[in-house]
């Protein structure tokens, strides 16, 4: 996988259900490796002064952009624990066998997951995870919290009994052939991410 080219061998746990790697920053990335089309699409569309990406056969946006937004993060020197999972698009099925396996978090002095999951520009969504402290500071790097359905963290954070967003990722229309990437938004969560991992240690274990 990609992730050799960051973390050493050692550090990866590779499953048929999820991959993790543990990394040097207290900040959990998620991202899920399966989409709801089962093909890769067959063109792009590209409108430059727009800056939006589409396919006209499904892209797969949700969440080939969490990836991308990833490996652009790790290609940039930060080195946070990873988590990929497959199945969420069919009910977590990665993150469940996750937290069957690894009931615990296994990554040491983690503060906090952050799913690149979202759709739309600004969105952050907290699920079951009811931390006004986290929230508010999540928040001030330029989210607005949002009411979400599920997705990975739903079940890892609370198992974990870790802080948890899914923050937006830039896509709209998902699980549609309308679905479309505004990349400047995709652009604007990569900046606050890093800025988050940046200042990860103001994160205080627990939260």
């Amino acid at each position: 996988t990609i992730l050799k080219n960051y973390y050493k061998e050692e550090k990866i746990i590779k499953t048929n259900g999820y991959i993790i790697a543990e990394g040097t920053n207290p900040i959990c990335l998620l991202a899920h490796m399966d989409t709801v089309f089962d093909h890769q699409p067959r063109e792009l569309l590209y409108d430059k002064e727009k800056n939006v990406l589409w396919s006209p056969y499904g892209a797969g946006f949700d969440d080939k952009i969490g990836l991308w937004l990833i490996i652009k993060i790790l290609s940039k020197g930060y080195k946070p624990s990873i988590i990929l999972t497959i199945g969420e698009e069919l009910g977590g099925i990665g993150a469940k066998q996750l937290i069957k396996d690894i009931p615990e978090c296994p990554f040491k002095d983690c503060r906090a997951l952050i799913q690149l999951d979202r759709a739309n520009e600004k969105d952050s969504v907290y699920y079951n995870c009811d931390n006004k402290d986290f929230e508010k500071y999540i928040n001030s790097f330029g989210f607005e919290t949002k009411q979400g359905t599920f997705t990975d963290i739903g079940f890892i954070a609370p198992t974990w009994k870790i802080a948890a967003v899914n923050l937006s990722i830039g896509y709209v229309d998902e699980h549609t052939v309308n679905e479309r990437v505004y990349l400047n938004w995709s652009e604007e969560t990569l900046i606050k991410v890093c800025e988050i991992l940046n200042k990860a240690e103001d994160i205080l274990i627990g939260l």
